[in-house]
């Protein structure tokens, strides 16, 4: 496997107001060797991350066979709340601003899904197959996956009934959702449609596992934060699936509803049963009566739909021959046509 690691320092260079940014990008413990164009793309896709052309990536690799890949320019800053720091990164599209301002996508798990999206969004909406979007991820500083692990973790959920509640956390912390949305979200969103042309009325959630149990509650507790919500493969058995106790009735739904909300959910069909592969990498779920993530899934789009609240535009799918993880470029490509088509943005030109 090959590790990438990037390091961006940002400041400003002397004598000037334009920021400087450096990105210091190695290839970490290369076994075994890449072909030189895969190390090409390895070195362009870590370049990306600290906004660095690809054609400088190329070089880096001393290898100029991928100099003409596409790569859409991106921003990245942090954001600081209490002690916690995250990482945001931002892409623009290639195109002007509508009157009303560009809709805008909001990716939790940056650190992951971040890349597939500003890609997809940029090339489509620069050949005009969508309306042009802004999307930006949120992520963490993390230098490996335990440690992005034992912080979604903490973001994504609400407190545990009880520490036996749920098998997947007996060693990890939950609880912080209700910080995140409020420190953490509220600030992207304010910091973004103040300096980056948004559609205020086009704000769109997007999650994928743990993520999208987050985006469901979210739409739960504070349903006018976002204008829609896409929830990929939501992890509904957190605590022993407690939040199909708590969906919102009708006079529930309509006191929080002052303009429409969209709510689209999505879960592969192969998710019915857990593989091999699952089971070895996280063996609590062998015995955890509680992960069933089809069933779930069905009870709760069931409900929702049968509220039939005003203001409320609920849509599900079941992917048939998609499992947990392989349906991630599919349902990321649909969340960024689902935000393109934001009622109150223009159509694509």
């Amino acid at each position: 496997m090959t590790d990438v690691k990037t390091t961006l320092i940002s400041g400003r260079a002397k004598g000037t107001e334009r920021p400087r940014v450096r990105c210091r990008v190695e290839l970490m413990d290369f076994r075994p060797r890449l072909s030189r164009a895969m190390g090409s793309m390895t070195l362009a896709l870590a370049a990306w991350a600290c906004g660095l052309p690809a054609l400088a990536a190329a070089q880096s690799a001393e290898d100029a066979e991928i100099s003409s890949l596409t790569l859409p320019p991106v921003t990245r800053s942090e954001l600081k709340v209490d002690t916690r720091t995250y990482e945001i990164f931002v892409s623009r599209p290639p195109t002007p601003p509508p009157p009303e301002g560009f809709p805008l996508l909001v990716v939790l798990d940056g650190n992951v899904h971040f890349a597939t999206a500003a890609m997809s969004a940029y090339v489509r909406s620069a050949y005009g197959d969508i309306a042009p979007i802004v999307v930006v991820g949120v992520g963490y500083p993390a230098a490996d996956n335990n440690q992005l692990q034992a912080r979604r973790s903490v973001d994504f959920t609400n407190p545990l009934t009880s520490k036996s509640s749920d098998p997947y956390f007996a060693d990890k912390t939950a609880g912080g959702a209700a910080a995140f949305r409020d420190q953490v979200l509220a600030n992207v969103l304010q910091k973004m449609d103040a300096q980056e042309h948004i559609n205020p009325k086009c704000h769109v959630l997007f999650g994928h596992s743990l993520g999208a149990l987050f985006v469901v509650d979210t739409a739960f507790r504070k349903t006018a934060m976002f204008e829609g919500y896409f929830a990929a493969s939501p992890s509904l058995h957190f605590d022993h699936a407690e939040i199909l106790d708590r969906i919102p009735t009708a006079a529930q739904w309509a006191a929080q509803l002052t303009s429409p909300v969209r709510l689209h959910l999505e879960v592969g069909l192969k998710e019915a049963s857990l593989s091999d592969s699952v089971v070895k990498r996280t063996p609590v779920y062998a015995t955890a009566p509680n992960y069933r993530q089809v069933s779930n899934f069905g009870r709760l789009t069931e409900n929702l739909l049968d509220e039939r609240v005003p203001k409320l535009q609920v849509t599900s799918e079941v992917l048939n021959e998609e499992s947990h993880l392989s349906e991630l470029p599919r349902v990321i490509g649909e969340a960024i046509t689902f935000a393109s088509e934001c009622p109150s943005s223009g159509p694509a030109s």
